[in-house]
């Protein structure tokens, strides 16, 4: 994605130009430009966004290929994620008063990164979150705890449902 490669550009040349900084800071603000990647992210995470009703019309056409669209997606979605995560540390390394505005803290960042680990028929994508939560860690600051918590207790709760299936399958399976 093209945007992908201006956010990690960007914070290429933001390293040491505070002028720079400030002005893409204003242009981020001004654009709302975390909303829009975080919105963006959140309609294809939810099952009823019409993202995902066309996403099924096309599945039922050609299912693999489409699986395949999907992941790739998914994947330069989240790679525009940790650009943008990286670049906003850059900012907040020059200006403290971002906390709050920080993508990492703002709570429908995690709600959906936690609806994301919650769909079970959508596991082929978790590995993806995870890795992609694992990058972001150190870059989360006052949000490290809550998001370290929150995911990995998805991850436990993932984790007791599997169990229960499997148990539930062994029980009902009985060999004569």
């Amino acid at each position: 994605m093209l945007l992908t490669h201006v956010c990690h550009d960007l914070s290429c040349l933001c390293m040491d130009n505070k002028v720079l900084i400030n002005y893409i800071m204003n242009l981020f603000e001004k654009l709302s430009f975390q909303k829009i990647v975080l919105t963006l992210f959140n309609r294809f995470i939810d099952k009823d966004s019409n993202l995902s009703k066309t996403k099924l019309m096309n599945d039922f056409k050609n299912e693999s290929l489409n699986d395949q669209l999907t992941k790739d997606y998914l994947k330069k979605l989240i790679r525009l994620f940790e650009e943008i995560i990286l670049l906003e540390n850059i900012f907040h390394s020059t200006n403290s008063n971002l906390n709050d505005q920080l993508t990492v803290n703002q709570t429908v960042f995690l709600s959906t990164i936690l609806q994301c680990l919650k769909q079970i028929d959508c596991m082929e994508i978790h590995p993806y979150i995870i890795c992609f939560v694992v990058k972001i860690l150190p870059h989360c600051g006052s949000a490290l705890k809550t998001t370290s918590i929150r995911v990995i207790e998805q991850l436990c709760q993932n984790l007791n449902f599997v169990a229960e299936c499997y148990s539930q399958q062994e029980t009902t399976i009985t060999f004569k």
